[in-house]
């Protein structure tokens, strides 16, 4: 939080808070000003005269129209309020994108849907962290449509983050924001927010998307099956699938878990937040974390390999 001052004199920030909460005077300028400098986004709102706003620049339109502000952009103040999306819909688009690049089995093709929808995509093994600590996984820069995955410790949770970004591009999210950051929260946003303008329902639809465009739905449901069968887990009246903290139940989940990570190139947690979405999934896990019995198990077959 902080205060800004702007007049015919030009820009100024006033005061900051702490410096976990402060508001950038870098990040205020690149709103109002033109600049080819990439910085990260404050997840601004603001609401004024009935409207909501997504950026500084539109809320400094709605005060007052002049002196005229040095930017070229399309004023879209009137229609910055994020709207819901069905789930149909946005599985829709992702299905639609699946279509384009022609796939059918496996892991998907992710730079290669980059390249269709013209991003430049790059990859960086620096380990870069935002104002808080919070290491930054991913940012898009919607001008320039742009993407850049920063690195990852779990190469398989990467593609995540690269379906969150190329979500945000599908789902048509630049028209509330001009460039974006994403830390390791942002991926596990799960449910809808009620705020008119959210930035927590933005990354809820690029979370969606990105399971949808990763895993998709009529494959992962084959191949689901198909790990069912291997491991012998069938539905002894407690589920689909089910997984306790007991050894005959927790050890052939694992094995399913690292299965459809490794067939989809995805990270065992995303395949088992998918589980849980589509209704697959029965955890009686003790706060769902594995017992000392399951981790001394789990550790048991991985001293096996």
């Amino acid at each position: 939080m902080g205060i800004v001052k702007y007049d015919q004199s030009g820009l100024e920030v006033v005061a900051d808070r702490s410096i976990r909460y402060c508001l950038e005077g870098r990040f205020v300028k690149s709103q109002i000003f033109q600049s080819e400098r990439p910085v990260k986004s404050l997840k601004f709102s603001a609401f004024h005269d009935g409207k909501f706003f997504g950026t500084i620049n539109h809320f400094f339109r709605s005060l007052q129209p002049g002196p005229a502000l040095n930017v070229e952009v399309e004023d879209k103040s009137a229609r910055v309020s994020v709207p819901y999306l069905s789930a149909e819909y946005i599985e829709k688009s992702a299905g639609e994108m699946l279509e384009k690049v022609g796939y059918e089995l496996g892991s998907v093709d992710l730079q290669r849907i980059c390249s269709i929808l013209h991003i430049d995509l790059k990859f960086s093994e620096q380990v870069i962290e935002n104002e808080e600590g919070k290491q930054v996984l991913g940012s898009a820069n919607f001008d320039r449509k742009s993407i850049q995955i920063n690195f990852h410790a779990d190469k398989n949770r990467e593609r995540f983050t690269l379906g969150h970004e190329i979500g945000h591009f599908c789902l048509k999210h630049d028209t509330y924001l001009r460039s974006e950051t994403i830390v390791e929260r942002d991926l596990f946003i799960n449910t809808e927010s009620e705020g008119i303008f959210d930035y927590e329902r933005l990354e809820f639809q690029a979370n969606y998307f990105s399971s949808n465009i990763i895993l998709p739905n009529h494959v992962f449901c084959v191949a689901v099956n198909v790990a069912r069968q291997k491991f012998d887990i069938r539905d002894r009246g407690h589920g689909y699938i089910f997984v306790d903290d007991q050894p005959c139940n927790f050890v052939p989940y694992n094995q399913l878990l690292q299965e459809l990570s490794s067939y989809f190139g995805v990270s065992r947690r995303v395949v088992e937040i998918k589980l849980r979405t589509m209704g697959f999934l029965i955890d009686q896990r003790m706060s769902r974390q594995p017992s000392s019995t399951a981790r001394l198990v789990k550790g048991t077959i991985r001293l096996g390999r």
